[in-house]
């Protein structure tokens, strides 16, 4: 019998693809580089109230051992993640449109792998769906296959989560808008209490080298001009060899410019992988390596 943490049944995990396809939670939306399909909680096929009632009636048979169970579950449930630390919030996959090629990314390796990726964005109508009938108090706007600032929606969908009196975190890495997007977008919420969470992997010199196609100049300003509009901003920084000599250096800039600093410690890392980071301290702990010396 496997025991499942009770997130599926509280539904504090649980994530929207771009297309509306729901599912208990994020880690669980691909499958040897294909999107998990599960037509009976597709807002295509079935309206939300019954799909979420579904998904907790599945949790509940699977916790019984009397429900099939998707191939992550076994190996990520009720693991807290070093993000979120099982805050209870719901992710939304605002879209599949993204213009870096960073190599390890699901998108980027997926469709070396044969992924069919279909470019879409999540409809305004899907995401108000989700919003207003999960009770979580935090929503995730991160992509896995794509970065939310593509979503023509995007604006609109931040202000019917402050509508509904929720916090949101918005992760994105992607260069393409201009600093007046920005402007405008920062000016489209009001409290503080979101976060605008910036992947930016090192300085001028070396953010390239793995988010292939980034512009440092282009996001950093961003960066600034939302702390001049006084919103929450995070430089979050993934440690990789090219770059972690410079992450002391990072720190200091984000203390002066009142950028918030954030790392995201990788647990992608093949055997002898020439990106990884020297410095254990930057190292995520994997199972596989835990308690070894």
């Amino acid at each position: 019998m496997s025991k499942l943490y009770p997130k599926c049944k509280n539904l504090s995990s649980i994530y929207m693809s771009a297309s509306g396809q729901i599912l208990p939670c994020c880690d669980v939306s691909l499958t040897k580089w294909n999107h998990t399909k599960v037509e009976k909680w597709d807002l295509k096929n079935n309206d939300i109230d019954s799909i979420l009632t579904d998904i907790t009636q599945w949790a509940d048979l699977a916790e019984q051992g009397k429900a099939t169970l998707f191939n992550n579950c076994s190996s990520v449930c009720g693991k807290p993640t070093q993000v979120y630390k099982n805050s209870p919030n719901t992710h939304l996959e605002l879209s599949t449109r993204c213009t870096l090629q960073c190599p390890k990314c699901p998108r980027t390796a997926g469709l070396k792998n044969g992924l069919e990726l279909i470019v879409e964005d999540l409809s305004l109508e899907y995401a108000k769906q989700i919003i207003s009938r999960t009770d979580n108090p935090l929503i995730n706007i991160c992509g896995s296959l794509g970065d939310p600032i593509f979503n023509k929606n995007l604006t609109e969908i931040v202000k019917y989560i402050e509508y509904h009196n929720k916090q949101f975190i918005l992760s994105t890495a992607a260069p393409g808008r201009s600093l007046k997007w920005w402007k405008e977008f920062y000016n489209s919420f009001n409290t503080r209490a979101h976060y605008i969470r910036f992947g930016l992997d090192g300085l001028e010199d070396t953010a390239h080298l793995y988010r292939i196609g980034t512009s440092f100049n282009n996001i950093f300003s961003a960066m600034k001009l939302g702390v001049e509009l006084k919103k929450n901003i995070q430089w979050q920084v993934i440690p990789f060899k090219f770059n972690e000599h410079q992450i002391e250096t990072i720190k200091q800039i984000c203390n002066d410019t009142g950028i918030e600093f954030f790392m995201r410690k990788s647990n992608r890392w093949d055997e002898n992988d020439p990106l990884e980071p020297v410095n254990p301290n930057y190292k995520f702990e994997s199972r596989k390596n835990k308690g070894k010396k």
